[in-house]
């Protein structure tokens, strides 16, 4: 599972988004995959003190003391989280689910909180909802990455397809505001936010609520909210280009710096 994360963010040789990120890989759960968000709060504080500037969580459960805390504390130090919805299916406004619903009641968006949609950009049957936690929408189903490649211990497959899940959504949001950062490395979270959020695909929607409680702000487009950074910046200087991929139709273009 994390490593199909870490593939989606940050795999080189053009299967993953942003081919010369640093990963900082944090254990919270056991070596099955199971346990509590108890080791968060641990976990997210580490990350700022050791100079994070994106943490993805993809991972829901029951609230923990102390993860409001450290999630408030690492948007105050400018780092961007992102976090996944969950695969329930359900109502996030009814049956809030943690980490991604931690900033619903509070005045600042702390976190870009993300669902999932499948190949025909509808929602993936299994994403979670919500206009209280879901601020934006990725690809989570058809997903290749990485995998764990280990042959003495059966593990022969260095990359696999098909993964589907709201985990998988969300590290493509990471792995836009990684690009972003790298635009803009004096930029923090609330600007980062911003030129995500406002440069995403949006249907116009009859029902606007309704699509707000589903998609958030719209579609991840990576390669715009990379132009918009790089149009607040103005002249590019020793940047060449930027090569992205756009998830769901699978193509990668390479997009000359304004100014250029």
């Amino acid at each position: 599972h994390g490593t199909i994360v870490a593939g989606v963010i940050g795999a080189t040789e053009g299967r993953g988004i942003n081919w010369h990120v640093r990963l900082m890989n944090i254990k919270v759960v056991d070596n099955t995959g199971t346990g509590g968000l108890e080791r968060l709060p641990a976990a997210i504080a580490y990350a700022v003190d050791n100079g994070a500037d994106i943490i993805n969580m993809s991972m829901v459960g029951n609230p923990t003391e102390g993860t409001r805390e450290a999630i408030r504390d690492a948007y105050h130090h400018g780092v961007v989280v992102v976090a996944a919805a969950g695969n329930d299916s359900v109502s996030l406004d009814v049956v809030p689910k943690y980490p991604i619903c931690v900033d619903a009641d509070e005045e600042e968006q702390m976190i870009l909180g993300v669902s999932a949609i499948q190949r025909d950009h509808r929602l993936a049957r299994f994403s979670n909802f919500g206009s209280s936690c879901i601020d934006i929408t990725a690809p989570g189903t058809e997903v290749t990455s990485t995998l764990r490649y280990s042959p003495q211990y059966g593990f022969s497959k260095k990359i696999s397809g098909g993964w589907a899940g709201t985990s998988f959504s969300a590290p493509f949001v990471s792995a836009a505001a990684a690009l972003v950062k790298t635009v803009q490395p004096a930029w923090h979270a609330k600007e980062i936010y911003n030129a995500i959020l406002s440069n995403v695909h949006r249907t116009p929607p009859s029902d606007v609520a309704a699509y707000e409680r589903v998609y958030g702000a719209g579609l991840l487009q990576i390669a715009n909210a990379v132009r918009f950074a790089l149009e607040q910046k103005g002249s590019v200087g020793a940047l060449e280009s930027i090569a992205v991929l756009d998830a769901a139709q699978g193509i990668m273009s390479r997009m000359e710096p304004i100014g250029r």
